[in-house]
Protein backbone atom coordinates (compact mmCIF):
# COMPACT_ATOMS: atom_id res chain seq x y z
CA UNK A 1 0.00 0.00 0.00
CA UNK A 2 1.18 3.50 -0.81
CA UNK A 3 2.82 5.02 2.28
CA UNK A 4 0.59 8.07 2.00
CA UNK A 5 -2.45 5.89 2.47
CA UNK A 6 -1.39 4.19 5.65
CA UNK A 7 -2.53 7.06 7.89
CA UNK A 8 -6.03 7.29 6.46
CA UNK A 9 -9.03 4.98 6.24
CA UNK A 10 -11.09 5.74 3.13
CA UNK A 11 -14.68 5.13 2.17
CA UNK A 12 -15.52 3.30 -1.03
CA UNK A 13 -15.15 5.29 -4.26
CA UNK A 14 -17.88 7.90 -4.61
CA UNK A 15 -19.67 8.86 -7.80
CA UNK A 16 -21.19 12.31 -8.05
CA UNK A 17 -23.68 13.47 -10.65
CA UNK A 18 -23.75 17.20 -9.93
CA UNK A 19 -20.11 18.22 -10.21
CA UNK A 20 -18.22 15.05 -11.06
CA UNK A 21 -19.53 11.79 -12.49
CA UNK A 22 -17.03 9.93 -10.33
CA UNK A 23 -14.81 11.40 -7.64
CA UNK A 24 -11.77 9.64 -6.21
CA UNK A 25 -9.79 10.53 -3.11
CA UNK A 26 -6.55 8.66 -3.68
CA UNK A 27 -4.32 9.76 -0.82
CA UNK A 28 -3.75 12.22 1.99
CA UNK A 29 -0.19 12.71 3.16
CA UNK A 30 0.27 13.92 6.75
CA UNK A 31 3.95 13.04 7.19
CA UNK A 32 6.32 15.86 8.14
CA UNK A 33 10.14 16.07 7.85
CA UNK A 34 11.81 15.65 11.23
CA UNK A 35 15.14 17.12 12.47
CA UNK A 36 16.85 13.75 11.94
CA UNK A 37 15.72 13.60 8.32
CA UNK A 38 12.98 11.02 8.82
CA UNK A 39 9.28 11.54 8.11
CA UNK A 40 6.58 11.25 10.77
CA UNK A 41 3.04 12.54 11.44
CA UNK A 42 4.11 15.19 13.95
CA UNK A 43 5.35 18.77 14.16
CA UNK A 44 6.65 21.15 16.84
CA UNK A 45 4.32 23.75 18.38
CA UNK A 46 4.01 26.95 16.38
CA UNK A 47 5.50 25.46 13.22
CA UNK A 48 3.80 24.92 9.87
CA UNK A 49 2.54 21.48 8.88
CA UNK A 50 1.85 20.60 5.26
CA UNK A 51 -0.85 18.14 4.18
CA UNK A 52 -1.40 17.03 0.59
CA UNK A 53 -4.72 15.69 -0.71
CA UNK A 54 -4.69 13.93 -4.08
CA UNK A 55 -7.52 12.57 -6.18
CA UNK A 56 -9.11 12.50 -9.62
CA UNK A 57 -12.49 12.87 -11.21
CA UNK A 58 -14.30 11.77 -14.33
CA UNK A 59 -17.23 13.74 -15.75
CA UNK A 60 -20.17 12.90 -17.98
CA UNK A 61 -21.74 16.35 -18.08
CA UNK A 62 -20.90 19.77 -19.48
CA UNK A 63 -20.69 22.71 -17.09
CA UNK A 64 -18.72 25.34 -19.06
CA UNK A 65 -19.82 28.01 -16.56
CA UNK A 66 -17.68 26.19 -14.00
CA UNK A 67 -17.88 24.85 -10.44
CA UNK A 68 -16.03 25.67 -7.19
CA UNK A 69 -14.04 22.94 -5.45
CA UNK A 70 -14.71 22.65 -1.70
CA UNK A 71 -12.23 21.24 0.84
CA UNK A 72 -13.03 21.00 4.55
CA UNK A 73 -10.77 20.11 7.46
CA UNK A 74 -11.31 18.99 11.06
CA UNK A 75 -8.56 20.07 13.47
CA UNK A 76 -8.09 21.13 17.12
CA UNK A 77 -9.52 24.57 17.92
CA UNK A 78 -6.10 25.56 19.25
CA UNK A 79 -4.87 25.65 15.65
CA UNK A 80 -7.44 28.29 14.59
CA UNK A 81 -7.34 26.84 11.08
CA UNK A 82 -9.64 29.44 9.52
CA UNK A 83 -6.90 32.00 10.21
CA UNK A 84 -3.75 29.88 10.17
CA UNK A 85 -4.28 27.51 7.22
CA UNK A 86 -3.60 28.40 3.58
CA UNK A 87 -5.09 26.10 0.92
CA UNK A 88 -4.22 25.96 -2.78
CA UNK A 89 -4.93 23.44 -5.51
CA UNK A 90 -3.90 22.52 -9.03
CA UNK A 91 -5.27 20.14 -11.62
CA UNK A 92 -5.00 18.65 -15.09
CA UNK A 93 -7.05 18.86 -18.32
CA UNK A 94 -9.51 21.62 -17.38
CA UNK A 95 -6.70 23.75 -15.89
CA UNK A 96 -2.94 23.95 -16.36
CA UNK A 97 -1.08 21.75 -13.85
CA UNK A 98 1.58 24.45 -13.41
CA UNK A 99 -0.99 27.01 -12.25
CA UNK A 100 -1.66 27.25 -8.52
CA UNK A 101 -5.23 28.20 -7.61
CA UNK A 102 -6.09 29.83 -4.26
CA UNK A 103 -8.91 28.85 -1.91
CA UNK A 104 -10.77 30.98 0.64
CA UNK A 105 -12.73 30.20 3.80
CA UNK A 106 -16.44 29.92 3.03
CA UNK A 107 -18.17 32.85 4.81
CA UNK A 108 -19.62 31.93 8.19
CA UNK A 109 -23.11 33.12 7.21
CA UNK A 110 -23.25 30.76 4.20
CA UNK A 111 -25.26 27.52 4.26
CA UNK A 112 -24.57 24.45 2.09
CA UNK A 113 -27.21 24.06 -0.61
CA UNK A 114 -28.48 20.82 0.88
CA UNK A 115 -28.30 21.74 4.57
CA UNK A 116 -30.12 25.03 4.86
CA UNK A 117 -30.18 26.52 8.33
CA UNK A 118 -26.65 25.27 9.02
CA UNK A 119 -23.37 27.06 8.51
CA UNK A 120 -20.74 24.98 6.73
CA UNK A 121 -18.85 24.20 10.00
CA UNK A 122 -22.10 23.24 11.77
CA UNK A 123 -23.22 21.11 8.82
CA UNK A 124 -19.88 19.30 8.70
CA UNK A 125 -19.99 18.62 12.44
CA UNK A 126 -23.59 17.39 12.16
CA UNK A 127 -22.75 15.06 9.26
CA UNK A 128 -19.28 13.80 10.15
CA UNK A 129 -18.81 14.59 13.84
CA UNK A 130 -15.40 14.10 15.43
CA UNK A 131 -14.54 10.80 13.79
CA UNK A 132 -12.23 8.75 16.06
CA UNK A 133 -11.74 11.69 18.43
CA UNK A 134 -13.40 11.68 21.85
CA UNK A 135 -12.41 15.15 23.10
CA UNK A 136 -14.75 17.82 21.76
CA UNK A 137 -12.31 20.69 21.33
CA UNK A 138 -12.15 20.50 17.54
CA UNK A 139 -13.70 22.43 14.67
CA UNK A 140 -14.56 21.97 11.01
CA UNK A 141 -13.71 24.72 8.53
CA UNK A 142 -14.54 24.70 4.80
CA UNK A 143 -12.74 26.43 1.94
CA UNK A 144 -13.88 26.99 -1.65
CA UNK A 145 -11.83 27.54 -4.77
CA UNK A 146 -11.71 31.21 -5.67
CA UNK A 147 -12.14 30.40 -9.36
CA UNK A 148 -14.89 28.64 -11.26
CA UNK A 149 -13.40 25.61 -13.03
CA UNK A 150 -15.11 24.62 -16.30
CA UNK A 151 -16.26 20.99 -16.56
CA UNK A 152 -16.75 19.08 -19.82
CA UNK A 153 -18.15 15.68 -20.64
CA UNK A 154 -15.44 13.05 -20.85
CA UNK A 155 -12.93 14.88 -18.66
CA UNK A 156 -10.55 12.61 -16.73
CA UNK A 157 -8.67 15.07 -14.55
CA UNK A 158 -6.55 14.85 -11.40
CA UNK A 159 -6.37 17.35 -8.57
CA UNK A 160 -3.90 18.06 -5.78
CA UNK A 161 -4.72 20.24 -2.77
CA UNK A 162 -1.95 21.59 -0.54
CA UNK A 163 -2.81 22.59 3.04
CA UNK A 164 -0.21 24.64 4.90
CA UNK A 165 -1.23 25.09 8.52
CA UNK A 166 0.54 26.80 11.39
CA UNK A 167 -0.34 24.64 14.39
CA UNK A 168 -1.06 25.98 17.87
CA UNK A 169 0.89 25.99 21.13
CA UNK A 170 -0.86 23.02 22.76
CA UNK A 171 0.79 19.61 23.07
CA UNK A 172 -1.73 17.17 21.61
CA UNK A 173 -2.46 14.09 19.56
CA UNK A 174 -5.57 14.10 17.36
CA UNK A 175 -7.07 12.43 14.32
CA UNK A 176 -7.52 14.93 11.50
CA UNK A 177 -10.44 14.90 9.09
CA UNK A 178 -10.84 16.00 5.46
CA UNK A 179 -13.86 16.36 3.16
CA UNK A 180 -13.95 16.87 -0.61
CA UNK A 181 -17.15 18.36 -2.09
CA UNK A 182 -18.21 21.19 -4.40
CA UNK A 183 -20.19 24.35 -3.90
CA UNK A 184 -22.94 23.29 -6.31
CA UNK A 185 -23.65 20.02 -4.50
CA UNK A 186 -23.40 21.60 -1.06
CA UNK A 187 -23.31 18.48 1.13
CA UNK A 188 -26.23 16.55 -0.33
CA UNK A 189 -27.52 13.64 1.73
CA UNK A 190 -26.40 11.10 -0.86
CA UNK A 191 -22.91 9.89 0.09
CA UNK A 192 -22.12 9.46 -3.59
CA UNK A 193 -21.75 13.20 -3.86
CA UNK A 194 -19.20 13.75 -1.12
CA UNK A 195 -15.95 12.11 0.02
CA UNK A 196 -14.38 12.16 3.47
CA UNK A 197 -11.51 10.62 5.41
CA UNK A 198 -10.39 10.55 9.05
CA UNK A 199 -6.81 9.75 9.92
CA UNK A 200 -6.35 6.19 11.11
CA UNK A 201 -3.42 7.31 13.28
CA UNK A 202 -3.04 10.50 15.27
CA UNK A 203 -1.13 13.63 14.27
CA UNK A 204 1.01 14.97 17.12
CA UNK A 205 2.04 18.48 18.14
CA UNK A 206 4.91 18.53 20.64
CA UNK A 207 7.41 20.86 22.33
CA UNK A 208 4.96 23.14 24.15
CA UNK A 209 4.24 23.74 27.81
CA UNK A 210 2.00 21.39 29.76
CA UNK A 211 0.82 17.83 29.39
CA UNK A 212 -0.04 16.27 26.04
CA UNK A 213 -3.78 16.04 25.47
CA UNK A 214 -4.88 12.87 23.71
CA UNK A 215 -8.01 13.73 21.75
CA UNK A 216 -8.71 10.05 21.16
CA UNK A 217 -9.01 9.23 24.85
CA UNK A 218 -12.16 9.40 26.94
CA UNK A 219 -11.59 11.93 29.73
CA UNK A 220 -13.37 13.04 32.88
CA UNK A 221 -12.28 16.64 32.35
CA UNK A 222 -12.71 19.24 29.65
CA UNK A 223 -11.58 22.89 29.62
CA UNK A 224 -12.51 25.76 27.32
CA UNK A 225 -10.65 27.58 25.97
CA UNK A 226 -7.70 25.23 25.53
CA UNK A 227 -5.29 28.11 26.27
CA UNK A 228 -5.95 31.16 28.42
CA UNK A 229 -4.44 33.87 30.60
CA UNK A 230 -5.61 34.55 34.14
CA UNK A 231 -7.93 37.36 33.02
CA UNK A 232 -9.83 35.13 30.60
CA UNK A 233 -13.11 33.40 31.40
CA UNK A 234 -12.54 29.63 31.69
CA UNK A 235 -15.12 26.85 31.78
CA UNK A 236 -14.33 23.54 33.47
CA UNK A 237 -16.48 20.51 32.73
CA UNK A 238 -16.77 17.20 34.56
CA UNK A 239 -17.66 14.56 31.96
CA UNK A 240 -19.19 12.05 34.34
CA UNK A 241 -20.18 9.61 31.60
CA UNK A 242 -16.59 9.07 30.47
CA UNK A 243 -16.02 6.11 32.82
CA UNK A 244 -17.73 4.42 35.73
CA UNK A 245 -17.39 6.46 38.92
CA UNK A 246 -19.13 7.09 42.25
CA UNK A 247 -19.24 10.87 41.98
CA UNK A 248 -22.22 10.89 39.58
CA UNK A 249 -24.29 9.26 42.32
CA UNK A 250 -23.90 12.38 44.47
CA UNK A 251 -26.69 15.00 44.55
CA UNK A 252 -24.19 17.85 44.08
CA UNK A 253 -20.79 18.04 42.38
CA UNK A 254 -18.15 20.69 43.04
CA UNK A 255 -15.02 22.11 41.42
CA UNK A 256 -12.04 22.29 43.78
CA UNK A 257 -9.05 24.29 42.52
CA UNK A 258 -5.65 25.64 43.53
CA UNK A 259 -3.70 28.32 41.62
CA UNK A 260 0.09 28.68 41.42
CA UNK A 261 1.76 31.95 40.39
CA UNK A 262 5.10 32.73 38.77
CA UNK A 263 6.02 34.65 41.94
CA UNK A 264 5.71 31.53 44.10
CA UNK A 265 2.24 32.11 45.46
CA UNK A 266 -0.24 29.29 46.04
CA UNK A 267 -3.92 30.24 46.31
CA UNK A 268 -6.82 27.91 47.08
CA UNK A 269 -10.44 28.94 46.69
CA UNK A 270 -13.61 27.57 48.24
CA UNK A 271 -15.12 24.73 46.26
CA UNK A 272 -17.59 25.84 43.61
CA UNK A 273 -20.84 24.05 42.83
CA UNK A 274 -21.10 22.86 39.22
CA UNK A 275 -24.25 23.00 37.12
CA UNK A 276 -25.59 19.91 35.36
CA UNK A 277 -26.05 20.35 31.60
CA UNK A 278 -29.22 18.25 31.39
CA UNK A 279 -30.95 15.23 32.90
CA UNK A 280 -29.83 12.93 30.09
CA UNK A 281 -26.07 13.10 30.71
CA UNK A 282 -23.78 13.42 33.72
CA UNK A 283 -21.98 16.52 32.47
CA UNK A 284 -21.39 19.32 34.97
CA UNK A 285 -19.73 22.69 34.33
CA UNK A 286 -18.61 25.84 36.09
CA UNK A 287 -17.14 29.06 34.73
CA UNK A 288 -14.56 31.16 36.55
CA UNK A 289 -12.44 34.26 36.15
CA UNK A 290 -9.20 32.84 37.60
CA UNK A 291 -7.73 36.13 38.86
CA UNK A 292 -10.89 36.90 40.81
CA UNK A 293 -11.85 33.37 41.78
CA UNK A 294 -8.49 32.73 43.44
CA UNK A 295 -8.14 36.35 44.67
CA UNK A 296 -4.73 36.77 43.03
CA UNK A 297 -2.85 39.86 44.33
CA UNK A 298 -1.89 42.59 41.88
CA UNK A 299 1.47 41.92 40.29
CA UNK A 300 1.23 38.12 40.41
CA UNK A 301 0.56 35.90 37.40
CA UNK A 302 -1.04 32.47 37.48
CA UNK A 303 1.03 29.81 35.71
CA UNK A 304 -1.13 26.77 36.39
CA UNK A 305 -4.32 25.62 38.07
CA UNK A 306 -4.61 22.22 39.74
CA UNK A 307 -8.15 20.97 40.16
CA UNK A 308 -10.39 18.01 40.84
CA UNK A 309 -14.10 17.26 41.09
CA UNK A 310 -15.67 16.30 44.40
CA UNK A 311 -18.87 15.96 46.40
CA UNK A 312 -19.99 18.26 49.21
CA UNK A 313 -18.19 16.23 51.89
CA UNK A 314 -15.07 15.98 49.68
CA UNK A 315 -14.80 12.25 50.37
CA UNK A 316 -15.58 11.23 46.78
CA UNK A 317 -13.06 12.65 44.30
CA UNK A 318 -12.42 12.37 40.58
CA UNK A 319 -8.90 13.48 39.64
CA UNK A 320 -6.17 12.74 37.09
CA UNK A 321 -5.14 9.60 38.96
CA UNK A 322 -8.59 8.08 38.50
CA UNK A 323 -8.75 9.35 34.92
CA UNK A 324 -5.44 7.64 34.09
CA UNK A 325 -6.44 4.44 35.86
CA UNK A 326 -9.76 4.19 34.03
CA UNK A 327 -8.00 4.99 30.75
CA UNK A 328 -5.69 2.00 31.15
CA UNK A 329 -2.63 3.79 32.52
CA UNK A 330 -0.83 3.29 35.84
CA UNK A 331 -0.97 6.48 37.96
CA UNK A 332 1.97 7.32 40.21
CA UNK A 333 -0.36 8.06 43.14
CA UNK A 334 -4.04 8.20 44.03
CA UNK A 335 -4.26 11.94 44.56
CA UNK A 336 -2.78 13.60 41.47
CA UNK A 337 -5.04 16.48 40.38
CA UNK A 338 -5.78 17.63 36.85
CA UNK A 339 -3.52 20.45 35.68
CA UNK A 340 -4.40 23.40 33.45
CA UNK A 341 -1.41 25.46 32.32
CA UNK A 342 -2.05 29.15 31.66
CA UNK A 343 -0.30 31.40 29.17
CA UNK A 344 1.89 34.13 30.62
CA UNK A 345 0.97 37.46 29.14
CA UNK A 346 -1.48 38.26 26.38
Amino acid sequence: MNRKLKYFAFMALACAGVFFACTYLDSVNIDQPQPDGTMAPKVKVGETATFTIKGRFETNEDHPEGRNLVIAMLAPRDWNIAKNCVLTYRGTEVVDWEDIHPMSVIPSNTSPNNMSGYTWPAALMERFGLGPNRYNDMEWVAWQGDELIPIYNGTHATYEVTVKCKVGQQNLRANLGFVVNNLGDGMSSDEKYIKYAFSEHQFEVYGGIGETIDFGKLRFNSVEPARAIQDDIITYTFVGDAYENDLIKEPEIFFRGKAYTAEGGVYEAEKLKMERANTFTHSYSCTIWPAGFFNIPDGETITKIEYSFTNAAEDVVVNKSLDDLMGGETPESDDTPFTYTLVCGA
